[in-house]
């Protein structure tokens, strides 16, 4: 009897092996068709001075069902979900990767880099290609050469001089991909993050680790905020970042607060507005339970005042971000 179940055991391992296998080498797909979101500005008063923050798309991605929403109870442990992911044959619907530029009387602020088309090259992994492998098959870019971020700031006229800082709210690929495009502009980020980002990519490969770096741990955290302290990067405070766990080990959030109202910058805290509070919660959340408590602190921000939570993959954002620029709630 013991070796019968011995040999179920084999059996059934090794069509797991397989169906991982299989999914490996398969990808989400995204249809040539899919709608693709487009730049947005919102044009804010902070003391009278002009503040302007624009959205701006760079390109799409695809995630599979699982990646995108997880039914699985919020003490899981992430290797169990990272494994449903790689196994799930359903995908979820394309959505847009979108950066976020602050205008400040200070200078120009970026939230993420979004992805570029060479985002996934072989090239760039040739020292890494598990790590590309195992990118490719969680998801799949497509990023037209003048969607990427040095494209967007070349049309907008705004030069790498103009750049303050670039902050980080985590680092998978589709957030980092322009990273390199942009040398010396210093990237806010922290070290949980960049000992997160080494498993998969982001630090070699895509360039964070040669940008000049201040990382949340060495800084002085004086701001203060619903989520503990945050770093201010302008000095009247009004643009701060802070480390948010629950994304990833390292993630963090950015908020900039102007006379007409509050603007958070959320990562992936939650892919849209919509789904904030929702029963399913992404499945490559590192924490889900931390990352249900920042989306319960989020909801709370709203019902304080006039709060405008912007996440990186919303397509409605950008429309959002100009009516709430116009002086209505965001919805």
């Amino acid at each position: 009897m013991r070796e019968l179940l011995l040999r179920l055991v084999v059996v059934g391992l090794i069509f797991v092996a397989f169906g991982a296998a299989r999914a490996l080498g398969a990808r989400p797909t995204i249809p040539r068709d899919t709608p693709r979101a487009q730049p947005s500005v919102g044009r804010f008063t902070l003391g009278g001075a002009p503040v302007v923050v624009h959205a701006l798309p760079t390109g799409l991605v695809a995630v599979r069902g699982r990646h995108h929403h997880t039914t699985a109870p919020d003490t899981t442990p992430f290797p169990l979900r990272l494994a449903a992911i790689l196994l799930d044959g359903e995908q979820a619907p394309p959505m847009p990767i979108l950066t976020y530029l602050v205008l400040h009387p200070e200078g120009a602020f970026l939230i993420d880099a979004g992805a570029t088309p060479t985002t996934l090259h072989p090239a760039l992994w040739a020292a890494d290609p598990v790590g590309l492998r195992v990118n490719r098959a969680l998801l799949a870019l497509d990023v037209q050469p003048e969607e990427a971020l040095p494209a967007r700031l070349k049309a907008l006229g705004v030069p790498l001089g103009a750049l303050r800082a670039l902050v980080l709210t985590h680092l998978h690929v589709d957030h980092v991909g322009a990273v390199a495009a942009l040398p010396g502009v210093p990237v806010v980020t922290t070290r949980a993050e960049l000992t997160e980002g080494r498993r998969h990519g982001a630090v070699v490969e895509l360039g964070v680790g040669s940008a000049p770096l201040r990382l949340l741990e060495d800084e002085r955290l004086d701001q203060p905020g619903p989520f503990g302290p945050g770093l201010p990067l302008t000095a009247d405070g009004a643009l701060t970042v802070f480390q948010t766990p629950g994304h990833t080990p390292g993630s963090t959030m950015a908020r900039l607060v102007v006379d007409q109202g509050v603007i958070w910058f959320v990562g992936d805290v939650t892919f849209t507005e919509a789904d904030l509070g929702a029963a399913a919660l992404s499945g490559i959340h590192s924490d889900l339970g931390a990352a249900r408590a920042l989306q319960r602190g989020l909801l709370e921000a709203q019902r304080e005042g006039p709060t405008l939570i912007l996440p990186a993959h919303d397509a409605e954002a950008p429309a959002r971000l100009s009516r709430f620029a116009g002086g209505a709630s965001a919805p």
